[in-house]
């Protein structure tokens, strides 16, 4: 036989189950790969598992339900309640020592977060807190600048950095609070 099956013609066999004896596919290597290539993709109108197993449809069922509760993360902006480059120091305390040293702590619905940030030769220093009534302290993850953290079993959070942190987000399962951008500028006392 010169001539392939027309494409109908291979669609058509490939929807059939069982294997059908056809002489062309019999004899014809090319058509019969076309065959089971439509068959193997889905092609022919045919899912290639009829029935998932359990466990699959079990989880999709939870990726299902995920999705729908990453809608119901809560955002805060937190605001800033101290800034030591901001207080008044007192008459004795004069020079650089206030200025190579920070400590900030923001407040947003019931979050504290707390940061410390020293800054040593050639790069800084920071820990930091988060502390709630609800959750956990090991239960949040910190992005500042391009660092991914998590805390430890304590709540805090350390790294080191070429340059302060701009922008620190915190994240939990059901929670993100963004803390105002942050400037990294202070003028030197007289």
């Amino acid at each position: 036989m010169d001539r392939h099956l027309h494409r109908e013609e291979l669609i058509a066999l490939a929807r059939k189950l069982q294997r059908s004896a056809n002489q062309h596919l019999s004899e014809c290597a090319e058509c019969r790969e076309e065959v089971e290539l439509l068959r193997k993709f889905n092609m022919a109108g045919h899912s290639r598992l009829q029935d998932a197993p359990a466990g699959w449809v079990e989880r999709a069922a939870l990726l299902a339900q995920k999705h729908h509760s990453l809608e119901k993360i809560r955002k805060a902006v937190a605001a800033l309640v101290f800034d030591s480059w901001a207080a008044t120091q007192p008459i004795g305390v004069r020079g650089q020592a206030s200025i190579g040293e920070r400590r900030l702590r923001f407040e947003a619905d019931r979050f504290t977060f707390d940061l410390r940030a020293e800054r040593l030769p050639g790069e800084w220093a920071f820990v930091a807190q988060v502390t709630t009534e609800s959750l956990p302290p090991g239960n949040f993850a910190l992005s500042a600048g391009k660092k991914e953290l998590t805390a430890d079993t304590a709540g805090f959070f350390q790294w080191t950095a070429d340059r302060p942190p701009r922008r620190i987000l915190l994240r939990s399962d059901d929670t993100e609070i963004e803390i105002p951008e942050l400037s990294w500028k202070k003028n030197r006392p007289r």
